[in-house]
């Protein structure tokens, strides 16, 4: 008798020994459990000649689930075994049943069989009931040879048939049956269904055993999830220990090994090598974590999965720190610290990695701070300061503080010229030159603008600039750099000048006016003409007159050309502070960038801020020169003027 076999089933390369394997004497002979003594006689002499004559491969390629290489000591001991009644029952316990000899289990490819079986277990029926052990026998054989991910499906679905069978009353009974019938004297309901826990817990454990013993981690995984489900009635507990032992060892194992090459990167190896080199450790540790994660959270308890985790959690921790320390990378170190924290329970574990957080996070905040401060974003630059004072220790707490108060300084001296650092302050009876006023008062640096005034008898009239100073004590102060006056006294500076001038000129020409009068009424003096306004006095002729009309129209036209002169050089003067300013920044930026390494975009904005200070050099430059040759005829035509007064003054 033969069972026929589906061609496309292939079986794996190791199955562990045991009832539902090549052990099973009805399997070794290819004849159903129910087969007569005399037909399983028959059938051994059959194989024996076979194996004798042409050499026995196996038990048939029409064989359901054939075995390979079939010796004469296995058919001589499956046939010992089956003519004990005793060591017959268990096997038929392990073995499909034909029942009525119909030969429809024989002659049916393992497909068809299959689904038949699936069919005929929905009956409450005892043919049902066989219908049922005989899917579960088939199932579990499948389970351990089929290979591929749908063995585990075939174990899922053997382990809740064989629990229904064991339960069932009518099988039982038809097993009773079978027990009287081979004149077997230990049948026993509860016997049977312990030796079927026992035979299926048996292999099972193998199958766990072998999984994790050739580190299939997916089968693993797989069967754990199975064993975990039906560890109750097959007392897997040992077993499902043992697995989850063995499979954190191995877990440890493989983090061991990727931390030790990760020790094995230096600083000194190259930036690209040492950034490839940890991205693939990661890609390792990720690939362990979820791999043997999986087990751990399949098998639960027995795995001890908080420590798994913990070490999970301890080995991503070490790959920021590598991230810190070889690469000063803060944004992957600060990735990698809060994807370990997810894992970690260990109280003094968490503790680290909350230090290294903080430490991580104030690093890179200041160094953000640094970049805000270096663009003029104080505001900005002060806020990452304050965050990163807060997780700080109390030791970092004052490298903190020293940097928010170089970011104040920075703040305040923004466009003040701070080499200019040493105005005169000298009086002698309240004559000189003295510091007054205080303004733009700054907090955070305690610092102010004082205003540097010409002094008269200790009150200021005339106002030389202005300074960011910090008072040293009552009576000195520390002086930063000068910054520029306030718009009013910038006027003021101009309009006093003026006003002393006006003031000059309305003095003398009152004196001139009163002695005109004077002369009028004494008579003609020897006084000699130096200005156009004495030459009215002449009594001379037409042509004087013509020539004193002359030098007065001259006169007031370079007065007016004199003001005009005048306005420019201010406007002019104003222009090349301006420019002065703009280089002083242009080459504080050059020396920044020779220290720093800078972006593209940084270099690319100050060469066209370069440009454009130099286009304006250039027009202030021809701007000068116009105005210098202005000057040069404007100083040309008053030295002729003057000449011309003396010759009249002279002639009188």
């Amino acid at each position: 008798m033969t069972l026929s076999a589906v061609p496309s089933v292939q079986t794996s390369s190791w199955s562990p020994g045991g009832r539902f394997s090549r052990a099973n004497a009805f399997r070794v002979l290819s004849v159903p459990a129910d087969a007569e003594l005399k037909e399983i006689y028959r059938q051994q002499r059959r194989l024996l000649v076979a194996l004798e004559i042409v050499g026995l491969d196996g038990t048939g390629k029409g064989t359901l689930l054939p075995l390979s290489d079939v010796s004469k000591e296995e058919i001589l001991e499956a046939v010992h075994r089956l003519e004990r009644p005793d060591d017959r029952f268990i096997e038929e316990l392990f073995w499909v049943h034909e029942m009525d000899g119909s030969g429809d289990l024989v002659d049916g490819q393992l497909d068809n069989v299959v689904g038949a079986l699936r069919g005929s277990a929905a009956s409450n029926t005892t043919r049902g009931a066989v219908a049922r052990h005989n899917l579960a026998v088939l199932l579990s054989i499948l389970g351990q040879e089929v290979a591929g991910n749908c063995r585990f499906e075939h174990w899922e679905e053997a382990l809740k048939t064989w629990r229904k069978v064991i339960d069932d009353d009518l099988f039982l009974t038809f097993m009773k049956g079978r027990a009287l019938k081979c004149d077997c004297q230990i049948f026993d309901t509860g016997m049977t269904r312990a030796s079927v826990c026992q035979q299926l817990s048996s292999t099972f454990s193998g199958e766990l055993a072998h999984a994790v013993k050739s580190r299939e981690l997916t089968a693993v995984n797989a069967l754990a999830k199975i064993g975990v489900e039906h560890r109750s009635w097959l007392e897997l507990d040992a077993a499902l220990d043992s697995v989850g032992k063995q499979a954190i060892k191995d877990g440890y194992v493989s983090l061991g090994a990727i931390l030790d090459r990760l020790s094995g990167i230096t600083q000194q190896d190259d930036k690209a090598n040492v950034r490839n080199s940890l991205v693939e450790r990661e890609k390792e540790l990720r690939r362990v974590a979820n791999e043997y994660g999986a087990i751990v959270r399949s098998l639960g308890e027995p795995a001890d999965a908080v420590g798994w985790e913990d070490a999970i959690a301890s080995s991503y921790h070490k790959l920021s720190v590598a991230y810190f320390n070889l690469l000063d990378d803060r944004q992957q170190a600060i990735r990698l610290i809060v994807h370990a924290r997810e894992f970690a329970h260990d109280p003094q574990l968490l503790r680290s990695m909350e230090r290294d957080w903080q430490h991580v996070q104030r690093a890179m905040l200041c160094r953000e701070a640094d970049v805000l401060t270096r663009r003029g974003d104080f505001a900005g630059a002060d806020h990452k300061l304050a965050a990163a004072l807060g997780v700080s220790t109390e030791e970092q707490k004052i490298e903190v503080k020293a940097a928010q108060d170089r970011c104040r300084w920075a703040r305040v001296l923004r466009g003040v010229d701070t080499r200019k650092t040493n105005p005169i302050l000298y009086t002698l009876g309240g004559v000189g030159a003295m510091l007054y006023g205080k303004r733009d008062y700054d907090p955070g640096t305690r610092s102010y603008v004082a205003n540097h005034w010409l002094t008269f008898f200790f009150c200021p009239f005339f106002p030389l600039g202005a300074y960011r100073v910090t008072d040293a004590d009552s009576r000195s102060h520390c002086i930063h750099g000068k910054v520029p006056l306030l718009s009013v006294l910038s006027r003021a500076r101009w309009a006093i000048p003026a006003f002393v001038i006006a003031l000059a000129l309305v003095v003398v020409l009152t004196a001139i006016k009163s002695r005109e009068s004077s002369a009028e009424t004494q008579g003609p003096t020897s006084t000699v003409l130096i200005t156009p306004t004495e030459t009215a006095r002449t009594k001379s002729t037409a042509v004087r007159h013509s020539a004193r009309d002359d030098i007065e129209e001259e006169w007031t036209a370079l007065s007016v050309l004199a003001q005009s002169l005048e306005d420019r050089k201010r406007t002019l003067d104003a222009e090349g502070a301006k420019l002065d300013k703009q280089k002083r920044y242009l080459t504080a930026v050059e020396s920044f960038y020779s220290r720093e390494r800078v972006p593209n975009g940084g270099q690319l904005l100050y060469e066209a801020l370069l440009a454009d200070h130099n286009d304006s050099v250039k027009k202030y430059n021809k701007k000068l020169a116009a105005f210098k040759e202005d000057f040069a005829a404007y100083t040309e035509r008053a030295n002729s003027l003057n000449a011309r007064i003396q010759i009249f003054n002279g002639s009188r």
